[in-house]
């Protein structure tokens, strides 16, 4: 019952994440052909604190609700009333603050593009706790509705501005809308009312677990967004434009690929986590998963990225190619290693989470800060490096703290990495056989097909069984027997 209802779960994740992440990139791109890289700067710059804001407002209640094996009502109305209390709380601190920012990026405009945003905060104190409860019973098709309908209404309403000629008012309007329009969905769908009722016994059973996430997300934020608070106050809004264009791309990529994975991933493995074989089982068929997918989408991105910019944004955004492809790379690592966190929190270490977090921010920091001053490219160079010389600490966690060893690891992972090798090695044969003959997005279409037909032939030679593992997913998907399979993921 338990594997019926997570690959149900990934399949409704899967279709409301590809519809969420395809409304989203095409008015990403639609957006980035009618706004300036400075308008994309300049919102970046407000996000950095917005996001900070809204992470301690959250304070880690709704991961800890979805971690707790007995959730009681009292959780659930206590977890609703903190939200509430420090949404409120950090809406007027930001607000309060906005001048204060504005003048330390010396940009005069910025102080009501933040005051602006403060709804976010407003709207963001109502989902947490709905989101959580629908997560604990694997109700993942009512979430993926409301990732739909918030998407959606965001994208009409920001392309509506921009094209009334609104310019960075649309992107402040985009982000507004969406957050209302989850608001209202997720409250239509979810049958859990809150009581204003604060219990400090629930929110003792809570705050373990939440202050490690907490501190954990607190950490992610600043090794993720150091670099846009950095490149910001050095190099300007425009330069953080153009790094922004391509951190976009590689984030829509990333969470393509990892939300479905992950959001039913942890509950999953959570209720696993008394059952190690079980949990390793898990563990490696998700791993087999997402490097099927990620390792030709990235390094097909990284390859296809001179061709793929000026198709997608337009040539304006040249700047932003090689910033791609070296984000290209670290969210290759990326997609991985995001599961590898999901399992040691669903076997509750927490605290593993938090020091590796706190590794991996504080160093991502340090490279910004000296990266900088050689401009965009070095800071995406220093970004990249930096993960890959720190790959090993997680992968060492996993074998110590859930037995998963190295070379069933590697064994999982290599099919899918030489068949994404060979690609890219055909890939920019292509380019050289096409020179200047073609469009770049003739160009682009070509290598796409060529790309996805030799990477699916070798994979399916090199690891005929991950054919079946994605039939049996399907089958339990539709809820339907499972396909005969010969894998033993």
């Amino acid at each position: 019952m338990l594997k019926q209802k997570a690959a149900r779960g990934v399949f409704w994740t899967a279709f409301g994440n590809l519809g969420r992440q395809g409304i989203s990139l095409v008015v990403f791109l639609v957006l980035a052909r009618l706004l300036s890289a400075e308008d994309f700067g300049l919102v970046a710059m407000a996000s950095v604190f917005v996001a900070l804001g809204r992470l301690l407002a959250d304070q880690g209640m709704a991961e800890a609700i979805v971690q707790r094996k007995d959730v009681e009502e009292g959780h659930l109305n206590t977890a609703f009333v903190c939200n509430l209390v420090f949404n409120t709380f950090f809406a007027g601190t930001v607000w309060l603050c906005a001048g204060a920012i504005a003048e330390l990026y010396r940009l005069p405009d910025l102080e009501l593009v933040l005051q602006w945003l403060c709804l976010v905060f407003v709207f963001g104190a109502l989902t947490p706790v709905q989101e959580a409860y629908l997560r604990k019973q694997l109700r993942f098709r009512e979430l993926s509705l409301r990732d739909l309908i918030g998407v959606a209404l965001g994208g009409i309403v920001g392309l509506a501005m921009a094209w009334s000629g609104a310019g960075v008012w649309s992107l402040v309007g985009q982000q507004i809308a969406q957050a209302l329009g989850r608001v209202i969905t997720l409250w239509a769908v979810s049958g859990w009312r809150p009581k204003f009722a604060f219990s400090r016994q629930h929110f003792g059973d809570l705050a373990n677990f939440a202050l490690h996430r907490i501190g954990t997300q607190l950490l992610q934020l600043l090794g993720r967004r150091g670099d846009d608070f950095l490149i910001g106050f050095f190099l300007g809004a425009t330069a953080l434009g153009y790094y922004v264009i391509a951190y976009r791309i590689m984030m829509a990529l990333l969470q393509l690929i990892t939300t479905s994975v992950r959001s039913v991933a942890f509950p999953v493995m959570a209720e696993l986590q008394h059952d190690r074989e079980r949990l390793q089982r898990a563990f490696f068929g998700v791993l087999r998963l997402v490097a099927c997918l990620s390792f030709p989408v990235f390094l097909g991105a990284a390859a296809t990225a001179p061709e793929l910019v000026p198709t997608l944004v337009g040539p304006n955004w040249a700047l932003s190619v090689p910033v791609m492809q070296l984000l290209m790379m670290i969210g290759m690592l990326q997609a991985l290693f995001i599961f590898h966190e999901a399992t040691l929190s669903a076997l509750g270490r927490q605290d593993l989470v938090f020091r590796l977090t706190l590794w991996n921010s504080s160093t991502n920091f340090l490279v910004f800060f000296f990266a900088v001053p050689w401009g965009i490219v070095a800071v995406a160079a220093a970004y990249m490096a930096r993960g890959y010389l720190s790959s090993p600490i997680p992968l060492y966690l996993l074998h110590r703290f859930a037995g998963i060893k190295m070379s069933s690891y590697v064994a999982a992972i290599w099919p899918q990495m030489v068949s994404a090798l060979v690609m890219v090695a055909a890939l920019m044969g292509l380019r050289c056989w096409f020179s200047s003959s073609f469009s770049p997005a003739l160009s682009l279409t070509i290598m796409v097909a060529v790309g996805a037909v030799l990477y699916a032939s070798l994979l399916a030679l090199l690891s005929p069984s991950l054919l079946n593992l994605w039939r049996d997913i399907l089958g339990q998907a539709l809820g339907r027997k499972a396909f005969p399979s010969n894998s033993s993921a």
